[in-house]
């Protein structure tokens, strides 16, 4: 796999992804968005939605389920949608929902807290509190 095609496949799910978010914010907080975002290599679910979070419920850009084809693993592709994610920061916060181990660590560092009492673990990221945003 070549860099070059990596880059341009990322770019196209984030040109998707953009498109997702524009749509809900012009339908407003009230309206329900779900979406299936695909490339060759990537499969990205996505919805906007409110959880309980430390007292109160924030509207959400929520990744639901993401697939990336075996090769694609470990190469940053995850990485960059989130870098693209917490540069924009949609609406008040990030969910990653039913998160794998190795990943949580990963999205510690990353700012992610772990919302208390989610089986298997999910994370939040309050995008208004972003201070910096991790490369």
């Amino acid at each position: 796999m070549k860099r070059a095609s990596q880059a341009i496949e990322i770019a196209d799910l984030i040109e998707k992804l953009q498109f997702f978010i524009q749509g809900a914010e012009i339908a407003g907080p009230a309206s329900f968005h779900r979406a299936h975002l695909r490339t060759d290599h990537v499969e990205l679910s996505v919805r906007i939605g409110r959880h309980v979070i430390s007292g109160t419920t924030p509207q959400s850009l929520d990744l639901v389920d993401i697939t990336i084809a075996e090769d694609w693993r470990g190469r940053g592709t995850l990485k960059a949608i989130l870098r693209w994610l917490e540069q924009r920061q949609p609406f008040e916060g990030i969910y990653v929902e039913n998160v794998l181990s190795r990943l949580s660590n990963h999205l510690r560092q990353r700012g992610y807290e772990e919302v208390p009492g989610s089986s298997p673990p999910c994370f939040f990221l309050r995008t208004g509190q972003l201070t910096a945003i991790r490369a």
